[in-house]
């Protein structure tokens, strides 16, 4: 098991102003009475994917990324950001993962592509997102290669992820929404099923469909009521 450790000046509450988030996690055997077998620093943690068996953790100072070497020990190894900004939560498919990306304190309005095999985060991984629109729901499709991303202004893009980045569809999916944690409203979510978007609309009380590979608007359901919260499935190219 991973599992974080507490930043220390949080857990004493001596310093107000100490962030609550994780500054490292242990490698925990559970089959021997949850012996720590190791321990990597990451501070500020936030956010985590897996892809291959190589399992990427958000850092202040990088992204961790853990796997397991030819002698069968977990091996660790930092990937660093092309900049100052960092990266708080991370999905992955296929051959790829990508991050939301941006200065800790302030909105994320970029993304990162990661390759768990390259040895450092290059500029051309970064995307900025177009309109200067925060980051707020996004998922990753199966064949790796599109990107889905639910923004406050209520659009659906859809981004080719690689070889290189590019927006290529854009949709009006829902009402402009408050996309901050907690807020008040009922919040619009993004899930991906099969090769299609999905788009919860609890104003309208609607789930609108997207299709991925024809970059097309589908069907909306009239569900009623104010649907909010909406889960996936497998999705395809």
């Amino acid at each position: 098991w991973f599992v974080s450790t507490p930043n220390p000046a949080y857990a004493k509450g001596d310093d107000t102003s100490a962030s609550s988030r994780p500054d490292s996690f242990d490698l925990v055997d559970a089959g021997d009475g949850w012996k720590v077998l190791d321990s990597y620093a990451c501070p500020l943690m936030h956010g985590h994917a897996e892809l291959d068996g190589v399992h990427a953790f958000g850092c202040a100072d990088g992204l961790a990324l853990l796997k397991v070497d030819s002698a069968g020990s977990w091996k660790a190894e930092r990937l660093a950001y092309p900049d100052e900004r960092v990266s708080s939560a991370i999905t992955a498919s296929s051959d790829i993962m990508v991050g939301n990306y941006g200065k800790s304190g302030s909105p994320f309005t970029a993304f990162l592509r990661i390759d768990p095999s390259a040895s450092s985060a290059k500029p051309g991984d970064v995307f900025d997102i177009p309109d200067g629109q925060q980051v707020c729901q996004f998922a990753l499709a199966g064949d790796g290669r599109t990107l889905a991303h639910l923004a406050g202004d209520g659009k659906l893009r859809l981004y080719e992820v690689a070889p290189t980045w590019k927006e290529v569809a854009r949709f009006d999916a829902v009402a402009p929404f408050d996309c901050a944690f907690g807020a008040p409203t009922p919040t619009p979510r993004l899930a991906l099923s099969g090769t299609s978007a999905y788009v919860t609309d609890p104003v309208a009380g609607t789930i609108h469909e997207f299709y991925l590979a024809t970059r097309k608007q589908g069907l909306d359901y009239n569900v009623g009521g104010a649907p909010s919260t909406i889960a996936g499935g497998p999705s395809g190219g």
